[in-house]
């Protein structure tokens, strides 16, 4: 079983990837969007902070909002583990805020107790200066993965929240490069050459009715990569729309393995999305009109969402993942068979892959065409 409230960020996790996928190559981190609406949240009051709870912990046990909220609780306990984690994975949040801007100092604190962030007093007339600050703050912590997450920043802006996460991990077992190129099935019509890896061993794998399942842990087992191999070679689409997150969720971390033999391509992954439209068709709406925005909890000036940009860089070769994402938001059974001898796994045609921790909290979900 698993409680409401990792089953409710994974569903959001999934959504996201629903609306973003367009049958090509994208990548995005939940969990980045997560802290960023969260600490929103924070700050929203009425049917404002509703839409946000809603989109990102649905069906969860507790509906009310207070600074005890389980969806904060959630957070605050992922932000520990990257704590524990953090030759892995590097996190960073950040405010900035007009210069003489009023915030409340319940705000402020639990920004803090919850995020772990930081403010900072910016002065946005200076376009230029405001711009290179925020740049400078989320290349350091993706590890100049991520060096240009804002274009100019807007002067008459009053607030500018940064989230920024790194990743970095090495596999259990290191696959193998072939020596030249495999064809890859994109789309009806269209094969690419793309260099493969392979590796033989022990995996949790299981064999669904429309698609295949495979874990591929990373070293010391804290850390998973999850793909999701449809049966049909362009067959995706309708695997994304047919998902049940919770099977996927009872089958992340399974003790029961099986021999294979896996092939997938060494591939690089870079998104870069205004997620606005995307979160309003999660229904996150009000956050985003400048009338019905209510973030009285957050200043006694009126705000709204103006942007909420959200980069993601993902690197996967023989040895491991590298990952960044920095999110800114700008206001103005057919088939398991645990006895069966081996199994072979070739990743030659669009996939769904995951990376997510023991807990199953998803920290990037991306779509590969080749």
């Amino acid at each position: 079983m698993h409680d409401s409230i990792t089953i409710a960020q994974a569903n959001f996790a999934l959504n996201l990837i629903r609306e973003t996928c367009l049958e090509e190559t994208n990548v995005i981190s939940p969990i980045s969007i997560s802290f960023a609406l969260g600490m929103v949240l924070l700050g929203a009051k009425g049917n404002t902070a509703k839409e946000i709870q809603d989109a990102i912990a649905k069906d969860r046990k507790d509906k009310h909002y207070t600074k005890n909220d389980e969806i904060h609780n959630h957070l605050l306990k992922t932000y520990n583990f990257m704590g524990k984690n953090h030759d892995t994975i590097k996190i960073a949040n950040k405010i900035y805020f007009k210069e003489n801007l009023h915030l409340y100092e319940s705000y402020e604190m639990n920004i803090r107790n919850f995020y772990n962030g930081n403010f900072q007093f910016t002065d946005f007339s200076n376009t230029q200066k405001a711009t290179n600050e925020i740049n400078e703050f989320v290349a350091d912590a993706t590890n100049n993965e991520i060096k240009d997450i804002i274009d100019m920043v807007d002067e008459n802006v009053l607030m500018i929240l940064v989230n920024a996460l790194y990743f970095e991990r090495r596999w259990e077992n290191p696959f193998t490069l072939h020596s030249s190129y495999s064809l890859f099935y994109s789309k009806p019509g269209v094969t690419k050459g793309l260099i493969m890896m392979s590796n033989e061993g022990l995996y949790n794998y299981a064999a669904k009715e429309n698609y295949e399942f495979l874990e591929i842990p990373y070293i010391n087992n804290s850390f998973s990569m999850f793909i999701i191999l449809p049966n049909e070679k362009f067959g995706l689409s309708e695997v994304l729309k047919s998902l049940k997150i919770t099977e996927v969720l009872d089958l992340m971390f399974s003790t029961k393995l099986i021999q294979g033999n896996v092939t997938i391509p060494k591939f690089n992954a870079k998104s870069s999305f205004e997620l606005s439209q995307v979160l309003k068709h999660l229904n996150i709406k009000d956050a985003f009109n400048e009338e019905m925005a209510d973030f009285s909890g957050t200043t006694d000036s009126k705000i709204s969402i103006s942007r909420f940009l959200h980069k993601v860089i993902v690197k996967v070769d023989e040895k491991g993942t590298k990952a960044a994402a920095a999110t800114v938001v700008e206001d103005i059974l057919i088939s398991y068979d645990e006895y069966a001898n081996s199994f072979t796994f070739n990743a030659d045609h669009p996939f769904l892959y995951l990376i997510a921790d023991k807990a199953k909290n998803i920290y990037f979900v991306g779509t590969f065409y080749g």
